[in-house]
């Protein structure tokens, strides 16, 4: 079998070579006279101008190539230890002291000249010249074996037996060079040491901690291997494999620059990665979790690229299946936590040199972070490129311990954070539930209404579908609505006013005396409800016999006309929620529902006003509809916190836009049973989230039917 020596003898196997090389001289100077510092010139110049150059030049100052630098020094050495013996033999003195001065001019050429590896070099061939020959006269090893050799036998002679012993000491030692003697000394000082295997070389290191690994061949990228990098800066830390990729010369593994490793690595290369034996590290999700201090072990899901701003970031997927529209991720900027919640996917490809990587790009909108009272705050920073993304699956938020009126409404999709709301809120500034039919908003609504009446808010709900009885008959409703035969009079003389004569003046006084007797007796119901403590705090108002849109708005505002009007008396003494299902019908856009009379326009308008006064009297206004489009926008925009479920056409999308935000309107079409973007003041959220609302297995029994 073949050995492979190192290219280059180490620093400490060269000392141990002139360590050893000095000790010898040592003895063969004491052996022939005596001492162990040479006492007159002769021996100064065979063994401190010759030999001893020849030594430190070779294994220290031309360790691996002669520089004219080199040559010009070691020109101007020799001819030093030359003066020292000039009277001796004047001929052969004079030969060296030419031969010096020659590597002197050629040394001394290429710095007037300019080195031939340079395009500005004057005289070029002139230049190579002079390289060549102070490179291959002027090393150490040439010149002053040159020097040692004339000492030796114009002083000695060659039947001295200092002058075998010299010779020999000579020839062994530049023997050792072409033999590789030193070599093989520093591979069999590597065998004796642990040996561990480089899987591969550092191809590219990308701030702040991505490695990108050129692998070796029969090597697989793995997560589960444990590996390091010998980092340039010769430190060593732990790498947790990411994904990798093919390209013509090999496989190029993508991985975390992790924590610095404790231990030593022997014999290990300068910008190699190896593995280490099993059971020697902690598992890589132990790894990431103590280096990016996370409260669980976690792997990373991707890394931020470019395109990010503080309130969107971009990452970079390489496994997608974990990952869906509305899910919690979370990376670490200034030591702090910050969500963000999924919002888009793409496909994107990269190239890195030849071959191509595809992979999935996921955008996240900002939430926040999430402090200790369960609310997510603004963080007003971007994170920088190839930060760690991870998915918030065991973190949770906790409840203000001062706060009864804060419960938690859902959670983030694919997550344990639960998301909070403020009850009060909710009712004192409006909300409105928005989404088609069977998406959920009606199941909503219920739990609002709900948790009101437990909180003992009178609540009066207008409900056009008559399913809130059989929803909400375990809370014992009062039955507010008008008699059935007085709802279709009401109808029939609106008609009439409609079909009357120019104007309709008989009519129109008929009807306002009809509507006063029918406006006491609903104010008379709505203080009596209101009034009593004792009993129920849930009433309905159902109008499904009537077929007149008028109608039904002019009884709408009938009620909450009284309804106002007894907070403002009582100045908001008792908490009043008003529940408007189906509101598109109560409270129209009146472009979209034919409804471009004065009278109407009147009464929606006047609904609008109570919904801005309301606030100041305890009443609240819960908004329930199926289209945006449909809703009067004026009392739309009275609602502080929205709720939008699933929804299709693109007026209601582009209204919710300039609420919401484009990204997050544009999920509503991708938004499952229960799903809801929600955002306002009633919310502990400083930005939009999408959430999962929970589902109880009661509200679909057939009793209630399917939700709406």
């Amino acid at each position: 079998m073949r050995i492979k020596l190192p290219d280059n003898p180490r620093p400490l196997v060269r000392l141990l070579i002139l360590l050893l090389g000095l000790l010898t001289l040592e003895v063969i100077h004491y052996f022939f006279y005596k001492s162990l510092l040479p006492s007159d010139s002769k021996s100064a110049l065979i063994f401190q101008g010759g030999i001893l150059f020849v030594i430190l030049g070779s294994l220290f100052l031309e360790d691996k190539f002669t520089a004219p630098s080199d040559a010009l020094v070691n020109s101007i050495a020799a001819f030093l230890s030359l003066l020292t013996v000039q009277y001796l033999h004047p001929p052969f003195f004079t030969l060296l002291a030419i031969y010096c001065g020659l590597v002197f001019i050629a040394a001394s050429g290429c710095f007037c000249l300019g080195l031939p590896t340079n395009p500005n070099a004057r005289f070029p061939l002139l230049s190579k010249a002079c390289y060549r020959y102070a490179i291959t006269f002027g090393k150490s090893n040439v010149i002053f074996s040159m020097i040692f050799i004339y000492g030796l036998f114009v002083f000695y002679g060659i039947h001295s037996g200092l002058t075998v012993a010299l010779v020999l000491f000579w020839g062994f030692y530049l023997a050792l060079w072409p033999l590789k003697i030193p070599h093989l000394v520093q591979f069999l000082f590597d065998r004796t040491k642990e040996k561990i295997n480089p899987i591969g070389n550092i191809f590219r290191v990308e701030s702040p901690g991505l490695i990108r690994v050129k692998m070796a061949e029969n090597f697989a990228w793995d997560k589960a291997r444990g590996l390091v990098a010998y980092l340039p800066n010769k430190v060593f830390r732990y790498v947790c494999p990411l994904y990798s990729q093919f390209q013509e010369e090999g496989t190029i593994g993508t991985g975390l620059l992790l924590g610095s490793v404790t231990f030593e690595l022997p014999s290990a290369a300068v910008g190699g990665v190896y593995e280490l034996p099993n059971g020697s590290i902690p598992s890589n999700e132990e790894l990431v979790s103590k280096y990016f201090k996370l409260n669980n072990q976690l792997e990373p899901l991707g890394l931020v690229i470019e395109g990010s701003t503080i309130s969107k970031i971009r990452f970079e997927i390489w496994d997608s299946s974990p990952c869906e529209e509305g899910m919690l991720v979370f990376c670490k900027i200034g030591g702090q936590y910050v969500y963000y919640q999924i919002i888009e996917g793409t496909t994107h490809e990269e190239s890195l040199e030849k071959d191509k990587h595809g992979f999935h790009i996921a955008q996240a909108t900002q939430l926040g972070v999430l402090d200790k009272s369960g609310k997510f705050k603004k963080y007003r920073w971007v994170p920088s490129m190839n930060v760690p993304i991870f998915q918030a699956l065991k973190l949770s938020g906790s409840i203000a311990a001062d706060s009864e009126q804060i419960f938690e409404i859902g959670k983030i999709p694919k997550s344990n954070i639960s998301v909070f709301a403020d009850l009060r809120k909710l009712r004192i500034f409006h909300t409105a539930i928005l989404g088609i039919t069977g998406s959920g908003k009606s199941e909503l609504a219920f739990d609002l209404i709900r948790k009101n009446v437990a909180k003992k808010i009178k609540v009066i709900c207008v409900d056009l579908t008559d399913a809130y009885a059989a929803k909400l008959q375990d809370l014992n409703p009062v039955n507010l609505s008008l008699d059935a035969a007085i709802s279709e009079t009401l109808g029939a003389k609106i008609h009439e006013v409609e079909t009357g004569e120019f104007g309709a003046p008989k009519e129109k006084k008929i009807l306002k005396q009809f509507a006063d007797i029918i406006r006491k007796d609903v104010e008379k119901k709505s203080k009596d409800f209101i009034e009593a403590h004792d009993a129920s705090h849930l009433a309905l108002i159902s109008l499904p016999s009537i077929s007149n849109t008028k109608a039904t708005i002019f009884i709408t505002e009938m009620f909450l006309s009284s309804i106002l009007n007894y907070a403002r008396t009582t100045r908001g003494s008792t908490g009043i929620l008003v529940v408007l299902e189906e509101a598109h019908t109560v409270i129209p856009e009146s472009s979209t529902m034919g409804l471009g009379d004065r009278d109407s326009q009147g009464m929606v308008a006047k609904i609008a006003q109570i919904a801005l006064q309301g606030r100041k009297y305890n009443v609240g206004l819960l908004i329930v509809a199926q289209r945006t489009a449909n809703v009067s926008k004026t009392v739309l925009s009275q609602c502080n916190t929205i709720f939008a479920f699933a929804g299709f056409d693109e007026t209601g999308i582009n209204y919710l836009a300039n609420i919401i935000g484009r990204d997050f309107a544009s999920t509503l079409p991708n938004l499952g049973f229960l799903q809801v973007v929600g955002f306002g003041k009633g919310l502990l959220s400083d930005r939009p989230i999408i959430l999962d609302i929970p589902y109880k297995a009661e509200k679909d029994d057939e009793k209630h039917g399917v939700p709406a």
